[in-house]
């Protein structure tokens, strides 16, 4: 599944807690046309996607103030939120440090096989995401790019599971990322609902684990990264 651009989405709000997502399918199919992809959200809340801006517009004039199981649903274009200005930060004032006498000449005593030790603790790491990563099929993996060097597993894991919670997260070299999910339609609405949000004041990128058109050389490296040296 392509990337859905985000004037491509509807947003939806006021939803009855007892709506599941194909009442809400339904609804929409029923007054309009049937979306493209659908998720529902926390707080009442999910985002619908077309095919064109046009059949968005469409399906906000039609359903917008409708009735769904009682409750009185809004309808609206998809919004992105703005990024945050950054304030700039006045440059610190360097103290001066007293000077210290010559430090003593320290001997460092090498224990042997303590290295190789240390580097088969982070092969055993790496066999085992392998092995994570292993157990998922291609259609139940988003690739993920455009990350903050200071950005986590644990908060990118946080921030997917505003849609559909990972089964694995793994952090590669440059700013990229893997994540697994149960089922390719979790995989499907993370891509529509996630790509070009913002994490850790970066706009990041969310696709289908196959290589895109626009650089498949630069993805099957990161294919292979994840393959050979999971951490």
């Amino acid at each position: 599944m392509r990337v859905i651009d985000v004037s491509k989405k509807a947003w939806v709000g006021g939803l009855s807690p007892q709506t599941t997502s194909k009442d809400l399918e339904n609804h929409f199919t029923e007054a309009f046309a049937k979306p493209k992809a659908i998720h529902l959200m926390k707080g009442g809340k999910a985002v619908v996607a077309y095919d064109s801006v046009d059949e968005v517009d469409s399906v906000v004039s039609a359903l917008n103030g409708s009735q769904l199981q009682g409750s009185t649903i809004e309808v609206d274009v998809w919004v992105e939120k703005p990024k945050p200005e950054r304030s700039e930060k006045p440059a610190r004032e360097k103290k001066q440090l007293p000077m210290k006498a010559p430090a003593k000449a320290v001997i460092k005593t090498v224990t042997k096989g303590k290295g190789k030790q240390n580097n088969k603790m982070s092969d055993d790491l790496a066999a085992k995401m392998k092995e994570k990563l292993a157990a998922y099929d291609a259609s139940q993996k988003v690739w993920i790019g455009g990350l903050a060097e200071t950005t986590t597993w644990k908060a990118l894991a946080k921030h997917l599971e505003a849609v559909a919670k990972p089964k694995v997260t793994h952090i590669m070299p440059k700013g990229k990322a893997c994540a697994c999910f149960e089922s390719a339609s979790d995989v499907e609405s993370v891509i529509a609902t996630l790509s070009n949000t913002e994490l850790d004041g970066n706009t990041i990128e969310v696709d289908s684990w196959a290589a895109p058109v626009r650089d498949k050389n630069r993805r099957g490296k990161a294919k292979a990264e994840v393959e050979a040296k999971e951490e």
